[in-house]
């Protein structure tokens, strides 16, 4: 349930942005949040996880932004004649979709990076709807498990 109105949450505020803002705004955004994500991604493998640069996640990277791609592009061809304003602001809305999971990426990377920083900790709970869980627990709904499978029941930890 959690994860279906993270779901809906996400869809609404992306195409409240893709009606107020340009599709610049967009791809300025996607392409920060993809540059960052890689970046945070390969320093946490790298320091913290100790793997080698892994050329397979890369490729796994860009090609998931080639399918982004693709599909903007089967929108602009398929709407952009007749409905200008609509295949911009749909492109725009995948647009922030795609930017939004890039930032919860780049904040679960930052907290494997900064493990003791609890504003990173936080932002990435509210991003990723841990919080909303651990909010069910705190008030007694069920146990949320942690990463090491540690029952918490009271706040966030």
């Amino acid at each position: 349930m959690v994860e279906f109105f993270k779901g809906i949450v996400t869809a609404v505020v992306a195409w409240i942005l893709a009606v107020y803002t340009s599709y610049t705004d967009a791809f300025l955004t996607l392409f920060v949040g993809f540059t960052l994500n890689i970046l945070l991604g390969v320093g946490a493998d790298v320091n913290i996880n100790k793997k080698a640069f892994s050329l397979r996640k890369a490729t796994d990277a860009l090609l998931l932004l080639l399918f982004y791609f693709m599909l903007i592009i089967f929108i602009h061809v398929a709407l952009g004649r007749r409905y200008v304003d609509l295949a911009n602001t749909m492109i725009t809305w995948l647009t922030y979709i795609v930017g939004y999971f890039y930032l919860t990426n780049i904040f679960r990377n930052a907290k494997i990076l900064f493990p003791t920083s609890k504003s990173i900790k936080f932002i990435y709970s509210f991003l990723s709807t841990e919080v909303l869980y651990r909010l069910k627990a705190y008030l007694g709904f069920h146990k949320y498990k942690n990463n090491n499978n540690n029952d918490i029941g009271e706040g966030l930890q």
